[in-house]
């Protein structure tokens, strides 16, 4: 049992991995390409990400 719970445990934190380095790579593709113009232009994995950019451009105006 100890034995699933582990294997469980280590195949759900590679997938948080995965998860996190294709949202990073999204992440630093936008950033390095510029954001578009609209938030469902923007990749679905980093939208969440799309409120924090509107208000940084706007502090900076």
């Amino acid at each position: 049992m100890v034995n699933m719970i582990n294997f469980i445990a280590v195949t759900r934190y590679k997938q948080f991995q995965e998860c996190t380095a294709y949202e990073l790579n999204e992440l630093r593709a936008i950033i390095i390409n510029g954001w578009p113009d609209t938030k469902q232009e923007t990749p679905h994995a980093i939208r969440m990400y799309w409120t924090n950019v509107t208000k940084s451009l706007y502090q900076t105006v």
